[in-house]
Parts: structure tokens; sequence; C-alpha cells
């Protein structure tokens, strides 16, 4: 029994992809490693993308998606205080891998 649980596992897991979106910094660190280990695993996976949402708000995506946008910027040397551009703001939001939602 262990064997075929371990082959379906195998099996219908290749082709889906596991993402977790939000703050994992307050996390033990085995747990963050697991996450990441695991995204890494599934990264080319496309059938089917499950995010888990931990310690995720709003707030902190929009936030942390803007301290991104002002390090590539002071990155390749350009002025802080030109407008965000959406495109440019979009990219760097937790669930920019993911289709608009309808």
């Amino acid at each position: 029994m262990r064997k075929s649980n371990a082959q379906f596992t195998q099996r219908t897991s290749t082709k889906n992809r596991f993402k977790v979106v939000g703050d994992l910094e307050r996390f033990d660190p085995r747990i963050v490693e697991l996450v990441r280990r695991s995204e890494t695993l599934t990264e080319g996976h496309r059938t089917l993308t499950l995010t888990v949402a931990a310690n995720y708000g709003g707030r902190w995506d929009m936030l942390q998606a803007m301290q991104k946008v002002m390090a590539e910027r002071q990155a390749a040397g350009v002025d802080s205080t030109l407008p965000v551009s959406e495109p440019e703001f979009a990219k760097h939001l937790s669930m920019a891998y993911a289709p608009e939602p309808d």
C-alpha cells in the first residue's frame, strides 16, 4: 500500500505547482526551508497552482512590492522620485505569477 501511495503522489503531483505567499519571516526556519524546497521542486509545473496565503495581507504585499521597486530603481540608477507605473509595481506583487481574477 505504501508503494502505491508514493507512486500515486509522484504521478499526480508532478504536474502541479506549490506556492506560498506572505511574510514567512515569523515562521520557524525549518518550515520556511520546507516551503522553499517544495516551491523549487514544483516551479516548472503549470497544470494547477496551489497557492497558500500564510501571514499574508494586502498592505504587506503592497509595501513589499514598493520596497522591491525602489531597490530595483536604486540598483539601476533610476530616479526614485519618478512616478511608479502599474506594470512596474504589479510585477513585484506576491501573486504576479497568477492570472488576474475575473
